[in-house]
C-alpha cells in the first residue's frame, strides 16, 4: 500500500474498532458472496483528462505513471480495470446524465432532460433495487441539479440508508468552499440542512475531519460510511463537484497544472464542412476566447486532484480491510467539456468532445472471471444508460423498471461478446436528437436539429467531425436509413 496522508486511523479509530465485532460465518458468507459497488461521478470532466498531464495533456497515454493527470486513479483503477475510450453519455448535460446513471434510461425516458431534477421519478433507482436485496446504500455529494430547490426542503430520495449532500445550491454558491448540505443518516436525527465554509483554518489534509473543501468533506463521510458497518455489501455513490466552474482547487492544490499546454485536435477552431450548423460561430474563436478556454482546464485539473486524493483513500481503506478483492468501481463524468473544439466552450453539444467522458470500470476475477486487468477498450461504446443494468447484474438483481441500458458485464469478460450496434442521443441546447449506429463496418452518427439542419459523419473515418456528408448524394442510404431509425426510436 502507497503511503498517503495519515488521516484515517484519526478520524475514524473508534468507527474501526467496533467495525471489528465478531461476524456471524452466515452473514460474512453473504457479504462475501454479493460485490460492493463503488461509484465515483465527476463534473464536466474532459475525457482526455485522466492520462499523462505533462507537460502536455495526452488522455491517450494511460501509462502516464506519476505524470498523469490523476496518479492514483491510474495506479488504483486504470491498471486494475477497464477503460472504455468510446465512454459516453447520451445527453451532455449534467442533470440528464445522473438520472440515467441511476435508471439505466435516456433522458426522454426518465423525463429529466434539462438541469431541474425536480422532474426526476425516484422511486426506482439502482440504490433502491440494491438496498431491496440487503445492501447498505450511501450517497455522497452532488445528487441532481436543483436538489433542495424545488422540492421539499428535507427530502430525502429513496433506497439510500445514508444521504449527505449538497442542497438548493444556487449560481451564487461556491460548491467547493461555501455551500449549503444535508445531512441524514437511517436511525438517526431528521434531516439536518445547513451551510459549510471552508475558512482555511483546518487541516489541508485530503478527507480530513473538519476539512470543509467539499471534495474532502465528501470522502471523509464515504470513509465513516465504509467504517460503520463491514458485515453487508454496499453502494458508495459519490457525486463529486469537481471539476465544474468555478473549479476552485484545494489549497494544496493550487496552482498546480498552470502551464500545462493542451492538445489542438483537427477540430480545435474548426467547424464542419459542408454545412456547418448555424448555431456554431462563423469566425474562429479569438486567442482571448482560447486562452479563457485553455485556463480553464487547468483549473478543471487542478480541482480533480483532490477526487484524485479521494480515489487513493477509499482504495487503501478497502483493500487494508480485505474488502477490495470484492469491490466493483465505476468512475465516470456526467458530461465532456469543449474548451475551443467545434468553436464551442461548452459542456452541451451534439458533438464527440462533449458526449466522450472519462469511463472506467473496475470489475475483480471474483466478480468478473475472464476480466483483463489494465484493459483498454477502443471497440465498443459504453454508455451512462449502461451503469444501472451493469450494477445490478453483477448484483444478481433484475432492475426494478425497463432499462434502455446493456450490462457491461459480458464486455468486460469477454471483448467479443456480442454488443450493441446503435444509440441514441439527444440535447435540449440546441434543441436536437441523432442516432449513432455501425453500418457495415463504420460507425455513423445521424443528427436532427429542430431548425431543420441535418449532419451526418462518418466517426470511423472522421472522429472529429469536420465533413458533414448531410445532403451528399454519395450517402442518401445512409442518411435515410439514419432517420428512419431515430425517427422509430421517438416514436417509440
Amino acid at each position: 500500500m502507497r503511503t498517503r496522508i495519515a488521516v484515517v486511523a484519526t478520524i475514524l479509530i473508534g468507527l474501526a474498532v467496533a467495525s471489528f465485532a465478531f461476524v456471524p460465518a452466515g452473514e460474512a458468507d453473504a457479504a462475501a458472496a454479493s460485490p460492493n459497488f463503488v461509484v465515483i461521478i465527476t463534473d464536466d470532466q474532459r475525457w482526455d483528462t485522466i492520462g499523462r498531464c505533462t507537460p502536455a495533456l495526452d488522455g491517450a497515454d494511460l501509462a502516464a505513471g506519476t505524470a498523469a493527470c490523476m496518479p492514483n486513479l491510474q495506479a488504483d483503477l486504470v491498471a486494475s480495470g477497464i477503460t472504455f475510450l468510446n465512454g459516453q453519455v447520451t445527453q451532455a448535460l449534467c442533470c440528464p446524465t445522473r438520472a440515467s446513471i441511476l435508471t439505466g434510461q435516456y433522458s426522454t425516458t426518465t423525463g429529466v432532460t434539462s438541469n431541474d431534477g425536480s422532474r426526476f421519478k425516484d422511486a426506482s433507482t439502482v440504490a433502491t433495487w440494491l438496498q431491496g436485496a440487503g445492501y447498505r446504500t450511501g450517497m455522497f455529494g452532488k445528487y441532481l441539479n436543483g436538489y433542495g430547490i424545488k422540492s421539499l426542503a428535507n427530502y430525502i430520495p429513496p433506497g439510500w440508508d445514508s444521504f449527505h449532500a449538497l442542497h438548493g445550491t444556487t449560481n451564487q454558491d461556491n460548491i467547493y468552499t461555501n455551500y449549503p448540505w444535508i445531512d441524514w443518516d437511517a436511525g438517526g436525527p431528521a434531516p439536518v440542512v445547513g451551510r459549510f465554509l471552508d475558512a482555511n483554518s483546518t487541516s489541508e489534509a485530503a478527507c480530513a475531519a473538519g476539512n470543509y473543501y467539499s471534495t474532502d468533506r465528501i470522502c471523509n463521510l464515504s470513509l465513516q460510511f465504509l467504517a460503520r458497518d463491514k458485515t453487508k455489501p454496499f453502494l458508495l455513490y459519490i457525486g463529486a463537484p469537481a471539476p465544474q466552474s468555478p473549479n476552485t482547487p484545494a489549497d494544496r492544490h493550487a496552482g498546480q497544472f498552470s502551464t500545462v499546454t493542451l492538445p489542438k485536435y483537427p477540430d480545435y477552431n474548426a467547424v464542419p464542412s459542408p454545412n456547418p450548423p448555424s448555431y456554431l460561430p462563423a469566425s474562429p474563436l479569438s486567442t482571448r476566447v482560447l486562452d479563457r478556454a485553455t485556463k480553464y482546464v487547468r483549473g478543471m485539473l487542478a480541482s480533480t486532484l483532490a477526487v484524485d486524493d479521494m480515489i487513493g483513500q477509499l482504495h487503501d481503506t478497502l483493500e487494508a480491510d480485505g474488502r477490495l478483492a470484492n469491490t466493483v468501481w465505476v468512475f465516470m463524468s456526467d458530461n465532456g467539456y469543449a474548451a475551443g473544439e467545434h468553436r464551442l466552450q461548452t459542456r452541451s453539444c451534439a458533438y464527440v468532445i462533449c458526449h466522450r467522458v472519462p469511463f472506467i470500470v473496475v470489475c475483480p476475477p471474483t466478480v468478473c472471471s475472464g476480466a483483463k486487468p489494465g484493459a483498454v477498450d477502443s471497440t465498443h461504446h459504453a454508455l451512462s444508460i449502461d451503469i444501472a443494468p451493469t450494477i445490478a447484474e453483477l448484483a444478481g438483481l433484475t432492475p426494478g423498471l425497463a432499462v434502455e441500458g446493456r450490462s457491461l458485464a459480458p464486455i468486460i469478460k469477454n471483448p467479443s461478446a456480442p454488443w450493441r450496434t446503435e444509440w441514441y442521443l439527444h440535447d435540449t441546447a440546441p434543441s436536437l436528437d441523432g442516432v449513432v449506429a455501425q453500418i457495415g463496418t463504420a460507425t455513423y452518427k445521424y443528427v436532427a436539429r429542430a431548425t431543420g439542419e441535418k449532419e451526418l459523419y462518418n466517426l470511423t473515418t472522421d472522429p472529429y467531425e469536420l465533413s458533414n456528408l448531410a445532403g451528399n448524394a454519395s450517402f442518401t442510404w445512409i442518411q435515410n436509413d439514419l432517420a428512419a431509425r431515430l425517427t422509430a426510436h421517438l416514436a417509440g
